[in-house]
């Protein structure tokens, strides 16, 4: 999972305040600003073949 604000580029994967690598089905982003317009790209990573196609940007606002 990769996030970053509408307007800006995403940063590396292994960058760890803009990315997450969570285990479970749900994730909850925080340290946010409000305000602000967000976009996020997410992928599975399978344990034999290794991660998937990322998703197509979605776009949210974050409430000020």
């Amino acid at each position: 999972m990769a996030w970053a604000k509408v307007g800006e580029n995403f940063r590396t994967w292994s960058d760890t305040s803009v990315n997450a690598f969570p285990t479970s089905n749900s994730y909850t982003i925080t340290g946010l600003e409000g305000g602000q317009r967000y976009k996020v790209l997410v992928r599975a990573h399978y344990h034999s073949g290794g991660p998937g196609p990322w998703s197509n940007e979605h776009e949210a606002d974050v409430a000020g």
